[in-house]
């Protein structure tokens, strides 16, 4: 019996230890810091070409090479845009860097009628003469 109580009696203590040596004060994790990003918001928004055929750019500049050409009436999903205004052609906007069925690219937002949401860019896109 006395056997069995010392054994007992180890059980407990190495417990006990075990116990109080993770209660020890642990250092914190370093701190991350994430870079700036120019992203316009956390929710998607959406837009209408209302141009024939509007030219995405590789650069939001009027000159930079075009991607593709978008129709009149397809759906863009704006990714971030230029802090300022330009002027292009006589029209005041924003550049607007834009995902066009996984191809990204910049358009001009003179020709672009913004949505909140894809419903609400499909209803205009239907809207559309």
């Amino acid at each position: 019996m006395r056997a069995h109580t010392r054994v007992l009696s180890l059980i407990v203590i190495a417990t006990a230890l075990g116990l109080l040596s993770s209660c020890r004060q642990q250092t914190p994790p370093p701190a991350i810091s994430l870079p700036s990003t120019s992203v316009l918001s956390t929710h998607s928004r959406y837009a209408v070409v209302t141009e024939n055929l509007l030219r995405m750019r590789e650069k939001p500049a009027k000159d930079a090479p075009v991607v593709l050409h978008i129709r009149r009436g397809d759906i863009v999903e704006i990714v971030s845009s230029t802090e300022s205004m330009e002027i292009q052609d006589g029209i005041q906007g924003y550049w607007y860097l834009v995902d066009y069925s996984g191809l990204k690219g910049w358009v001009f937002g003179a020709y672009l009628e913004i949505a909140g949401s894809r419903a609400e860019a499909e209803k205009l896109a239907g809207s559309l003469p």
